[in-house]
């Protein structure tokens, strides 16, 4: 491994280690699922995974998602958030093996670095820890160009009983997004998606074929609004609500996981 990285590593486990030991007491008293230490193998939960990341993981629903993708933001923007990102990403990963043993993808927004179906969690660490898909200078992303392909993926998957396996998409991402000049193309991606969605099932589903997922991992107060934005405002183009966001640090103003949690009740999850 890259010294360098090791070391960035170190500082951001240390910072997420004094801004979340504070928070212990009412990790235990409040949360009510969760998840035992046995499952992480005696861990220090909190100080090694992330506060955010352990709630997020013990509230998030999969079982009724059979593919899941994730989606790791590696754009210049995202140098300073490897820690974060590596242990969100095996929180989440472990739990939805832990529900469905078929596997998950991973997939970054530049470079070819992708993994299918993975069932090991060293592996998942491995395509992580890769050169090419580390964050580098100069590397803008273009979220729209992954999300697209994931979209046609599942459009082209053969029908079963007329219907397609459901899909989760989680992006791990610091929601900048440079690559993208006209950032509205983000949204008209995901509306023409919808779209072509409800014209296959010959009108609005029931409950969510497709979820995407933003957790944004960075502090960025325009990133932010424009995550919300996808998250509320994209039922007014008429279209089915297929997107929820969540800061890896939740809002202090409500309960930790009452996001997640609305949002997964809405679409029956």
């Amino acid at each position: 491994m890259d010294p360098g990285f090791e070391v960035w590593e170190e500082t951001e486990n240390k910072e997420m280690e004094r801004r979340e030991k504070s928070k212990l007491a009412r990790f235990r008293t409040k949360l009510k699922d969760s998840i035992p230490i046995s499952y992480w193998g005696g861990r220090d939960l909190v100080s090694n995974i992330g506060f955010r990341s352990l709630i997020l993981a013990s509230d998030y629903r999969f079982s009724n998602m059979k593919l899941k993708r994730f989606l790791v933001d590696n754009a210049e923007s995202m140098q300073a958030h490897g820690g974060r990102v590596k242990y969100l990403l095996e929180t989440l990963f472990l739990k939805a093996l832990g529900l469905d043993s078929d596997g998950v993808d991973l997939d970054f927004t530049r470079g070819t670095v992708r993994a299918k179906k993975v069932k090991d969690k060293a592996e998942i660490m491995k395509k992580l820890n890769d050169s090419e898909a580390r964050p580098k200078s100069r590397v803008y992303t273009a979220v729209q160009i992954p999300l697209q392909q994931m979209f046609d993926d599942y459009s082209r998957q053969p029908l079963r009983d007329g219907k397609r396996t459901d899909l989760t998409i989680i992006v791990l991402t610091g929601g900048l997004w440079a690559g993208t000049v006209k950032k509205e193309v983000v949204n008209q991606t995901i509306i023409a998606f919808a779209r072509e969605l409800e014209k296959s099932l010959g009108g609005p589903p029931k409950d969510r074929p497709v979820s995407v997922k933003f957790i944004q991992v960075r502090k960025d107060p325009e990133a932010t609004l424009r995550l919300r934005r996808l998250d509320n405002e994209l039922k007014y183009e008429g279209v089915i609500d297929l997107v929820d966001t969540e800061h890896y640090e939740g809002d202090a103003s409500k309960n930790a996981t009452g996001k997640l949690r609305g949002s997964i009740r809405r679409d029956g999850r």
